[in-house]
């Protein structure tokens, strides 16, 4: 279990909307000086609890396509299924997300398509 504090939080919450914040400002922000700020980051990169920075594009603006929530529902929930399934999801670029769900429904998918009008060649 890992132990986290308030500044630890804070951090982790400010990083997560505004990621591109400067070391100062998110020390400003937390109320601590720069040195420990960093060494917090570090730390918490480190165990795994920051596992990137990634910028939030707006593809629609880019291309115009949309974006679709797809729900799955699996014939056979092993182990091995889902975790081919999962494996699969990760090789197909529309996919942006794939989030394995409890009840019914196996699996919600955020698919960015071009046009959800145009047929298009099933993936095998």
């Amino acid at each position: 279990m890992i132990k986290l504090d308030r500044y630890d939080l804070s951090i982790l919450n400010i990083l997560s909307k505004h990621g591109r914040i400067t070391k100062s400002e998110l020390a400003r922000q937390v109320c601590l000086s720069a040195s420990p700020t960093w060494e917090r980051i570090k730390r918490l990169e480190d165990q795994g609890l920051i596992r990137g920075y990634q910028a939030d594009i707006d593809w629609d603006k880019i291309f115009g396509g949309c974006t679709v929530m797809v729900e799955v529902s699996l014939d056979r929930h092993t182990a091995h299924d889902m975790q081919r399934f999962e494996q699969r999801m990760l090789e197909i670029p529309e996919v942006v997300q794939c989030h394995a769900t409890g009840g019914g429904v196996d699996y919600i998918l955020q698919v960015w398509a071009r046009d959800i009008d145009l047929p298009r060649k099933p993936h095998p």
